[in-house]
């Protein structure tokens, strides 16, 4: 038996009807006989015959486990949520934007090569020009490899040079991979003195930001972006601006 049908037994374990005295509505064609226990070499057989007859279980088995881990992550990040309070809202060094005095908070955990994180950007900057009350704080999250890690310390490098924004928009806004000739165009084009950017994207500060975004993902349980923290509410990925408007409505005492 491959390693791949035991995987496949163990998450159908719980999804296949084990037909018998007692199981309602049991349907014979998806049934396993009645005893075998999970993980052993006649229950992976059986499934094994089960997955054969209906492959279309692989998919519907995967989506429920995704689910769950899904909702266990969520549910994580919530909790942990109270105890990070600090870091969240109230670290000087995160970059941020709008009211500093805002009664609504967004925390976005964010990475610059990310599809979704560049989809949300327009709605978030439409939500700061027309909500005078929200608050924006950034944390760069740069998760998906070099060009994202590059990006990231030039984002907050440009902060010496009292242009993080322009550079993160441009960023976000920007289509292709980012390298060394990348960064220079984007930076050049907003302004920036490159020389003293690459400088500064490797000084201490800008690692030590990154390593504590890093670190405080972690404790929220967070692993993909764009995570967002909407007035004290874990937000998992990119939401359509209707939902956003409604969680920033709520709780407003960020």
């Amino acid at each position: 038996m491959s390693r791949s049908v035991r995987l496949w037994s163990v998450l159908l374990a719980g999804c296949v009807v084990l037909a018998g005295p007692g199981v309602a509505n049991a349907d014979p064609a998806i049934s396993l006989p009645q005893g075998l226990a999970a993980g052993t070499p006649a229950f992976d057989d059986a499934v094994h015959d089960y997955l054969k007859r209906h492959p279309e279980a692989v998919a519907e088995a995967l989506t429920a486990f995704q689910a769950k881990q899904e909702e266990k992550r969520d549910a994580d990040a919530q909790a942990a949520i109270g105890t990070e309070t600090d870091k969240l809202y109230h670290d000087a060094d995160s970059p941020s934007a709008g009211n500093a005095n805002g009664k609504e908070t967004l925390v976005e955990f964010f990475d610059y090569s990310c599809h979704y994180c560049k989809q949300i950007h327009p709605d978030l900057q439409a939500l700061l020009k027309d909500d005078v009350n929200l608050k924006i704080v950034y944390k760069d999250f740069p998760i998906l490899g070099p060009g994202s890690m590059l990006a990231a310390k030039a984002a907050l490098a440009a902060k010496a040079q009292g242009k993080y924004l322009p550079m993160h928009d441009a960023l976000l806004n920007f289509k292709g991979q980012f390298d060394d000739d990348a960064i220079k165009q984007i930076a050049q084009g907003i302004g920036l003195d490159y020389d003293k950017l690459k400088t500064d994207m490797g000084s201490e500060s800008v690692s030590k930001q990154i390593s504590d975004n890093v670190v405080l993902a972690d404790k929220l349980n967070i692993h993909g972006t764009p995570s967002m923290i909407i007035n004290h509410q874990f937000v998992g990925g990119a939401i359509p601006m209707d939902e956003l408007k409604t969680k920033l409505s709520q709780n407003k005492d960020g």
